[in-house]
């Protein structure tokens, strides 16, 4: 899901580069990309540069941090279940859950999620009664990026 997601914002990117800052580095490396370079690497390895921190292994521990430099995780995906007040997260059960990271692997696909939540669709909204397990998939940005990005 984190590189569907990217490959939809992954050409506004592009326009970091008109700011002065150098945002995606290259691995093992002190080199940044230029922007044709970045513009032409695959998803995958775009990915790598544009999110250096995450992994498969220490996804839950990199998600959770709130303060990583934007060259290390340019944006943040939370799952947030639309639940009432001191009503347990979907997702992880806790009441005062703010939005639980959203899974790092390459096995979890949007209808694991589905699974998870134990619902077979997520257009339920409101319908008729439904949306007891109804979430949303939150985009958290980087503050350091907020102007050049947003401007």
């Amino acid at each position: 899901m984190h590189h569907e997601i990217f490959k939809f914002f992954r050409h506004s990117f592009l326009e970091l580069f008109n700011s002065s800052k150098a945002y995606f580095k290259r691995a093992d490396s002190d080199v940044y990309y230029t922007r044709e370079e970045y513009e032409a690497l695959p998803l995958e390895e775009a990915f790598r540069a544009t999110f250096p921190a995450l992994d498969t292994s220490n996804w839950k521990t990199v998600l959770a941090k709130g303060d990583l430099d934007y060259r290390q995780m340019i944006y943040q995906l939370r799952i947030k279940s639309l639940t009432g007040y001191m009503e347990a997260c979907h997702f992880c059960s806790d009441k005062r859950c703010e939005g639980c990271p959203l899974p790092y692997t390459p096995q979890f696909s949007y209808q694991d999620l589905l699974a998870k939540l134990e619902t077979t669709g997520n257009n339920s909204f409101y319908g008729e009664g439904r949306g007891k397990k109804d979430i949303i998939i939150e985009v958290v940005w980087n503050q350091a990026i907020e102007k050049p990005f947003f401007a």
